[in-house]
């Protein structure tokens, strides 16, 4: 995978699934997706970039983690408020036949 300007934007049709002991939501094919496909683009092309993924859900940032290790920073957006990173990958999760994202809500 090539990356090239200032944002690309990867999309897929992966579900969101709810562990059943947690009932927390992740996403699983975005989290292959980030760690198979993307940090490596960015690893490999440049060892001194500074990379942080973010994401909305505390259980999606678990799941990263556990995959990424100490590849890049995973944060939360709260958490990532005033970092400085010279990458970004956002992991927006949500993707399910409702089309209900949660943290966006019509008022």
């Amino acid at each position: 995978m090539e990356i090239r300007g200032a944002i690309v934007w990867h999309s897929h049709s992966g579900q969101e699934s709810t562990d059943e002991k947690s009932f927390f939501t992740v996403n699983h094919e975005e989290v292959r997706i980030i760690n198979q496909d993307i940090i490596p683009a960015f690893i490999t092309s440049n060892k001194e970039q500074k990379v942080a993924v973010i994401t909305f859900y505390k259980a999606q940032q678990w799941l990263l983690q556990e995959q990424l290790g100490e590849v890049v920073m995973v944060m939360t957006v709260d958490s990532a408020q005033g970092s400085e990173e010279d990458v970004s990958i956002p992991s927006c999760m949500r993707s399910n036949t409702e089309k209900k994202i949660w943290h966006v809500r019509k008022a």
